[in-house]
């Protein structure tokens, strides 16, 4: 965030210094950029360790393809850093920064939450399916390739809740509501209206996980019951499982409104 201010072309890119990119990887990327509606563009990346050995893909391409296709784009979808170019007038906006809030950790959003969140906002986001670096793992990672879970680490992880997230997840949305409305006030034209309707919907999704926050975190039946009964009539299940709790989520969060 520092360093991205003092970037002087029309388009920039993070550098990692342990990762390789391919000699074409500037050059596809900025190609996507012919269509002036695209702001931030990212690539997949083969996972590699110290030594450059390895095959495996970072993206699994139909998830993204999935997040891209939502209208608007999956609220949290995210890209590292390194895969990404955009384009420098979303650094316009840096100075919204500091209100923003990541919703996985109790602090500001990382660089490259912050600059596809603007992307969203601002323009549309693309996805380069084809691998234009090597990842490189190593002892010394500051952030590194997530290891794929199995089957019985995925139902752990859906079962063991404990409305932590459900917090972090409602500041984060609700800042980024508040970025959009910041947004919005300096767009012009058909972009008010659509980056408005954005902000609204991350302001809806901060009230829904702040109710769902009480459903885990009460210790009261009742006040669970109140807080699940709110969600069911707001519309907080359904089947778009990225801006709602998808119907899936149900059975579980009514478990937890009996059971603890």
């Amino acid at each position: 965030m520092s360093a991205v201010p003092h970037a002087r072309g029309d388009l920039i890119a993070f550098a990692d210094q342990d990762d390789v990119w391919f000699e074409t990887k500037l050059e596809l990327l900025a190609k996507r950029f012919g269509d002036p509606d695209v702001a931030l563009v990212y690539h997949n990346a083969v996972v590699v360790d110290a030594n450059l050995g390895g095959d495996a893909l970072l993206y699994d391409a139909a998830s993204h393809r999935s997040a891209l296709a939502v209208k608007p784009m999956h609220p949290w979808h995210h890209s590292f850093g390194f895969t990404q170019m955009f384009r420098r007038s979303l650094t316009n906006y840096n100075e919204l920064w500091p209100s923003s809030w990541d919703h996985n950790h109790d602090q500001r959003m990382a660089h490259d939450q912050w600059y596809i969140f603007l992307a969203l906002l601002t323009g549309r986001v693309e996805f380069l399916e084809q691998p234009l670096a090597l990842y490189r793992q190593h002892e010394a990672n500051a952030v590194g390739a997530r290891a794929r879970r199995g089957l019985r680490q995925r139902i752990s992880q859906f079962l063991r809740h404990d409305g932590d997230w459900e917090r972090r997840a409602s500041r984060a949305a609700l800042a980024r509501a508040e970025v959009a409305a910041a947004v919005a006030a300096d767009a012009a034209g058909s972009q008010v209206r659509r980056i408005a309707a954005i902000g609204e919907a991350y302001r809806l999704l901060g009230n829904r996980l702040s109710v769902r926050e009480v459903l885990w975190t009460n210790a009261r039946h009742r006040s669970r019951f109140i807080a699940l009964s709110k969600l069911m009539a707001g519309g907080a299940y359904s089947r778009d499982r990225h801006w709602t709790f998808g119907w899936g989520s149900l059975p579980r969060d009514f478990i937890s409104c009996c059971c603890r």
